[in-house]
């Protein structure tokens, strides 16, 4: 039965360390540069032999650049997000650290069919408000993504507290681990999915500042991809619903130890037996 029991303190063990590697990759995506990542061509241009680009950002700022046999092209990319106008808009920022020509908030829609020629020649339609993101969605991902952590800590706290003690209340003992996993795996599944409807409705045609696009005709429609950090999102969420199974299969070794207790007092004839957890 001491066997049992230390199997059953092992594996909430190995559930915190779990959790803590949740705690990384949730941590370490919240501040990545590469939630999405592209490569950038000149739109203009049939033959691309002899201009190579990328970009990539995350959900404060990323980095574009762009070289032909004449022209050079290198900035950061920030993305400032006003609570007063509600508005995420992307601003080019030189390598200095100042910001390029600044395009007025209300510049015109593209016409897909024009900017997508090159890369995605199947896109039609108009594209609204190239220079912004959603406010909601974006707020939404930050609010969503700080709440996983502060579960996923907690989750952590409470694994480690079962795995010295055994706690009196609930929602300090396995129900409660169950809760904050449960709790950061939604969020962090919640944010991922509103990035990814954010992805294919925004970044998939455009992830450059409008400077870019307007002073060298410089396009990422149809090259864009799902950078680092989304998989790693989506690693912690496989990682939580781990964490569940371990904390189950704990639970049913902890039934085993029960079962046993009851089989050595029926067998002895004593009227009492050791309380395992």
């Amino acid at each position: 039965m001491e066997r049992q029991e230390r199997r059953s303190r092992i594996i909430l063990f190995f559930a915190f360390l779990i959790t803590l590697v949740c705690l990384g990759l949730i941590g370490g995506a919240f501040g990545s540069d590469f939630w999405v990542t592209s490569g950038v061509v000149q739109n203009s241009l049939d033959n691309r032999a002899s201009d190579t680009g990328y970009a990539h950002h995350g959900l404060f700022k990323g980095e574009a650049s762009w070289k032909s046999l004449l022209v050079k092209m290198d900035n950061n990319i920030a993305i400032n997000c006003t609570a007063a106008t509600r508005i995420c808009r992307y601003d080019a920022i030189n390598k200095d650290g100042r910001p390029t020509i600044v395009i007025p908030t209300n510049e015109e829609d593209w016409n897909l069919q024009d900017f997508c020629s090159s890369a995605m020649p199947s896109a039609t339609g108009i594209f609204a408000k190239p220079a912004e993101i959603n406010f909601w969605a974006w707020i939404a991902i930050v609010v969503f993504l700080s709440l996983a952590l502060l579960f996923a800590l907690v989750a952590a706290v409470f694994t480690m507290i079962n795995v010295l003690y055994v706690p009196i209340s609930d929602i300090a003992g396995i129900r409660g681990i169950y809760v904050w996993n449960v709790a950061a795996g939604v969020c962090t599944l919640v944010a991922l999915l509103i990035w990814v409807g954010l992805y294919y409705t925004r970044f998939v045609y455009n992830v450059l500042p409008p400077w870019n696009r307007f002073r060298y005709s410089l396009t990422t429609c149809g090259l864009a991809s799902h950078g680092p950090a989304v998989w790693m999102l989506v690693a912690a969420i496989v990682l939580f619903l781990l964490n569940i199974l371990l904390i189950r299969l704990r639970r049913r070794s902890r039934i085993t130890i029960r079962r046993s207790s009851v089989h050595v007092r029926n067998y002895n004839g004593k009227g009492h037996s050791e309380t395992l957890y």
